[in-house]
């Protein structure tokens, strides 16, 4: 095995990534699947309207 490689395999154990992250913040913080379908249920889904350059 290279040094390469073998940086490679380290760094990603030592990687977080993004979605364990942020499924680590949502527990700590109490969230439940059912808090994310009322959030969900009320986000905005129509487009903005785009801002005029004048």
């Amino acid at each position: 095995m290279t040094e390469r490689e073998t940086e490679t395999r380290m760094k990603d154990k030592r990687s977080v990534r993004i979605g364990d992250a942020l499924a680590d913040l949502a527990q700590r913080a109490g969230l439940t699947n059912d808090d994310i379908a009322a959030i969900e249920h009320q986000r905005d889904t129509v487009a903005a309207e785009p801002m005029p350059f004048a």
